[in-house]
């Protein structure tokens, strides 16, 4: 999958989508269709491949502090003990139905969504003030392979930042804002040629998060978002559908709790909503308005056991629904599911980590998504 973290203003891959999806008309594939559209936005448009690349089914509102709550939840940054660098990679392969080829052939092409993403943050505790702080970036690069007539291609990056404090007990609360820079280019095949697609887009995402203990076994968290941003779709040079624009909100909440010594559960609910304008865009003689909107909900649940003093085991499930309010020819309605397996080796007196993961994803053609991450404490 979260993106993501944040967010990023997809108009150029969604207007594509919208212009595949008004000339299909006869073969519709929808399962596979819609499948690569939400999976490709759950991943690049509401979340880092990372929030949900992290085992326990991407459950992890209850974690401790780290560099990574700085793109989870920014609250449980007022837990660090030191400083704390996370580094990652991460590749996720997605097949599904895309784009038609030119006239006459009008079938749709199999195509595969090739994403990677590379990161660092930093956390650290502000000794002199009483609270904590983490910020860092990424930069991602997607690919569709299979798909020769239009070639599209995207690369982006997002900067984070957040702040954390205690203000009464054990409770603290956090701020994160993130900020996306997106590039996505392609060749539309409009009428009787090919021409060539380009947006950029910037956007801002918004969190604010609270976390505590709930006695001495479990830890828990709850965080609100609220995502804007805009950008400008150029066919040949020339900008058209007018301003692209988009808004989102989102809620979650979570825990985690030690069921024994070496055993912890997991469990996260999260609810958001999505929309996203286009403008209009003339296909032939006709204006079509490209529009995406959607409610997504999903929970998680995960559970991790410490088989050793240095290695912990990790598996989880997510599912995902989301009630689509995006094209006639596509479903009303669309879900799937999510496993997660991994591991964590600590070295360096578990001052520094290696974290692995696979997820795999029950949509469209498939999906499978590898992590690999670094962290260091010091």
């Amino acid at each position: 999958m979260s993106s993501s973290t944040p967010f990023g203003c997809r108009c150029a891959l969604l207007a594509l989508v919208g212009l595949v999806l008004s000339g299909v008309t006869a073969a519709r594939g929808g399962d596979r269709r819609t499948g690569l559209l939400v999976r490709t936005i759950d991943l690049q448009y509401f979340t880092t491949p990372y929030e949900r690349a992290t085992v326990l089914g991407g459950a992890y509102m209850g974690d401790l502090g780290s560099a990574a709550s700085t793109i989870r939840n920014p609250a449980a940054l007022a837990n660090l003990c030191g400083p704390d660098v996370l580094g990652y990679w991460t590749t996720d392969s997605t097949e599904g139905v895309a784009s038609l080829t030119p006239p006459p052939v009008g079938a749709n092409q199999q195509t595969t969504a090739f994403l990677s993403d590379e990161g660092i943050y930093v956390a650290v505790p502000l000794d002199d003030f009483p609270i904590s702080a983490g910020f860092g970036g990424d930069y991602f690069e997607t690919n569709y392979y299979g798909n020769p007539t239009v070639r599209p291609a995207q690369h982006g990056s997002r900067l984070s930042a957040a702040l954390a404090a205690s203000v009464f007990g054990n409770v603290s609360i956090g701020y994160g804002a993130t900020w996306f820079n997106d590039h996505f280019a392609t060749a539309a095949w409009l009428g009787t040629a090919a021409e060539r697609m380009a947006n950029e887009s910037h956007s801002w995402r918004h969190r604010v998060a609270m976390f505590a203990p709930a006695g001495y076994n479990m830890r828990w968290g709850v965080q609100g978002d609220y995502g804007y941003g805009d950008g400008t779709t150029r066919l040949d040079g020339e900008a058209i559908g007018g301003r692209n624009w988009f808004e989102t909100y989102a809620l979650r909440g979570g825990f985690q709790w030690d069921l024994t010594e070496r055993v912890t559960g997991a469990f996260d609910f999260e609810w958001s909503y999505l929309e996203l304008n286009m403008g209009q865009v003339v296909i032939g003689n006709a204006p079509h308005l490209m529009r995406y909107a959607a409610d997504i909900y999903r929970p998680m649940v995960g559970i991790q056991l410490r088989a050793t003093q240095n290695l912990t085991m990790r598996c989880g499930y997510r599912y995902s629904f989301y009630r689509l309010r995006t094209s006639p020819l596509l479903p009303d309605e669309c879900d799937y599911s999510t496993v997660s397996g991994g591991a964590r080796y600590a070295f360096w007196g578990g001052r520094a980590a290696i974290d692995w993961n696979m997820e795999h994803s029950w949509i469209a053609g498939g999906s499978l998504m590898n992590m690999l991450s670094l962290s260091c404490m010091f």
